[in-house]
């Protein structure tokens, strides 16, 4: 699928501009979750920190055998097909839908309000801990397009075990990075799988500035 340019067709074809994709079937939005609270380069380090009380929305209950969302690996083309939102490189995305923590939503969409509240009964706040945080580099825009990773677990040029409010990696350079969370329920230790941001750093006064960030969870 060209990020840039490309047509949904379900029944008739429609064309949507270089602010991505708004497909026109059933599939369920991306999951709810606050595990990343921001990321910061400097001239020394690429520093995450996270929120005092992470959580995630999912369909998972404790007494059945769903099996969960997210844990298998991203694949290129942006995973999984379905409506909702995805051009991350090319293109205004002055219109795209946001978080609350103003990240850009992958996958997101003006249906998903709707879907949550269609299917309130089946979904569940759960508090989870993060105990692994990933990192990898991919490069520019056409580096990062031509993998255009979906949702999940990438092959990490550096993994952390999570201890403490942050983590830091080495020396950053411009470019697209993925920054990735594996949770597990506080309680339950269910794996959830891999909640990640996507984001482009350029330079910006001599330093680094985050240009872009797309938040990027599994469907729930």
């Amino acid at each position: 699928m060209d990020r840039r340019h490309f047509l949904t067709t379900f029944g008739a074809m429609c064309l949507v501009g270089v602010t991505g994709c708004l497909g026109g079937d059933n599939a369920p939005p991306p999951r709810k979750s606050n595990v990343i609270t921001t990321i910061s380069p400097s001239t020394e380090s690429l520093r995450v920190e996270f929120p005092a009380d992470p959580w995630v929305v999912s369909r998972y209950t404790t007494d059945n055998n769903v099996v969960p969302v997210g844990v298998a690996a991203a694949k290129g083309g942006g995973g999984a097909g379905g409506r909702g939102f995805t051009g991350r490189t090319g293109g205004s995305h002055s219109n795209a839908p946001k978080t609350t923590h103003g990240r850009i939503w992958f996958f997101g969409g003006g249906y998903t309000d709707d879907w949550y509240d269609d299917h309130d009964d089946e979904t569940t706040k759960y508090p989870v801990e993060i105990r692994t945080v990933g990192v990898r580099y991919y490069g520019d825009d056409d580096q990062f397009e031509d993998i255009s990773p979906g949702p999940g677990s990438v092959t990490w040029d550096e993994t952390k075990s999570k201890s403490g409010s942050s983590v830091a990696y080495g020396l950053p350079l411009p470019g697209w990075y993925r920054i990735g969370t594996h949770i597990y329920g506080a309680r339950s230790g269910h794996d959830f799988g891999w909640e990640c941001v996507d984001c482009k750093l350029k330079e910006s006064n001599g330093g680094l500035t985050v240009d872009e960030e797309w938040k990027v969870s599994p469907r729930i």
